[in-house]
């Protein structure tokens, strides 16, 4: 799928919004446009937990975010930050420099 808009990020939450989210009945994730190109993944709950449905659902919302181009960004709880962080830094994102609970996924 090729995406030919000027703001890939609104129309990556628009598509997840409206398309992809059922595929993940488990899941409640809240997307936020913070730029043409960058997402804000405000905050993400999968019911029950620790069946890897927010796993699931965050591999498919990264792989989208490689065909749309677009950077996901997002602030894990600070108050279970240190597991968190682990857990998406093994998702791919990264840390920020100067933004010290802020972690990134660029686009592949």
């Amino acid at each position: 799928m090729m995406v030919d808009t000027i703001n890939k990020a609104e129309e990556l939450v628009e598509y997840w919004e409206y398309e992809i989210s059922e595929a993940h009945p488990y899941v409640n994730m809240e997307l936020q446009v913070e730029g043409p190109n960058e997402v804000l993944i405000d905050w993400i709950k999968a019911e029950p937990s620790g069946g890897g449905y927010g796993t699931n659902a965050l591999s498919h919302l990264i792989s989208l975010a490689n065909e749309y181009e677009v950077t996901l960004v997002l602030h894990p709880d600070p108050n279970n930050y240190s597991k968190l962080k682990e857990y998406y830094i093994d998702l791919g994102f990264e840390e920020t420099e100067g933004q010290s609970t802020l972690l990134k996924k660029e686009p592949e």
